[in-house]
């Protein structure tokens, strides 16, 4: 949604102000681990390369505390 905390807020502000509908994608190719696993891929030769099918969404959840101090859901 942005890098910055206090402008991701504010977006969500504006959203609950106007009545907006907001959707919110994340794309993997951002991810670091994602890229290393591309940047190592793309050195490999071709016969090493394999295809990987994953399926986890997400390695973690997101801290307790930091839910409770930013509440998103409910700005």
């Amino acid at each position: 949604m942005a890098a910055d905390e206090a402008v991701s807020l504010e977006l969500l502000r504006t959203v609950k102000r106007t009545g907006v509908q907001l959707q919110i994608g994340f794309n993997r190719r951002f991810d670091p681990q994602f890229q290393m696993v591309h940047d190592q891929t793309a050195k490999a030769a071709p016969a090493e390369r394999q295809v990987v099918k994953i399926t986890s969404r997400d390695p973690d959840l997101l801290p307790h505390a930091l839910i409770q101090k930013n509440r998103w859901f409910s700005v």
